[in-house]
C-alpha cells in the first residue's frame, strides 16, 4: 500500500513538472494578454514573437514584442535584444493604467 502511494505521488510530481514545461511550449498570445490583463496579472506566462523596437538608454530599458495577435512592451530583466530578433520571454503581466475599456499592459521579464 505504501509503495502504491509513493508511486502515485511520484507520478503526480512528474505530471506537474511536465505541465509547467508545456507552458513554455505553448506561449500565451499577446492579444489575449492585452484583452484580458486581469486574468493574467501577477501570473508567470510565456510570450513569443519578434522584437519590433528596443531602447537601452541610461536607466531606461525596454523592447516591444509582436506576435500575430498584437504587440506588448517588455521590461527586461537583463539585456535588450535587437530589432528583428525572434524571442521567447517568460514573465509577469502588469496592468499599468485602466480607464474604462482601455488599458496599458506591460510585461515584466522574469
Amino acid at each position: 500500500m505504501r509503495r502504491a502511494l509513493g508511486v502515485t505521488a511520484a507520478l503526480v510530481l512528474v505530471a506537474g513538472m511536465l505541465l509547467t514545461a508545456c507552458g513554455s511550449l505553448f506561449p500565451t498570445s499577446i492579444g489575449d494578454l492585452k484583452a484580458n490583463p486581469g486574468k493574467y496579472e501577477g501570473k508567470v506566462v510565456t510570450i513569443k514573437g519578434t522584437v519590433t523596437a528596443s531602447a537601452n538608454v541610461l536607466f531606461v530599458k525596454g523592447f516591444w514584442v509582436e506576435d500575430e495577435s498584437g504587440k506588448i512592451l517588455v521590461v527586461p530583466k537583463d539585456g535588450v535584444p535587437r530589432e528583428g530578433e525572434q524571442v521567447t520571454v517568460k514573465g509577469k503581466v502588469e496592468q499599468v493604467v485602466a480607464i474604462g475599456s482601455s488599458s496599458t499592459v506591460v510585461f515584466h521579464q522574469q
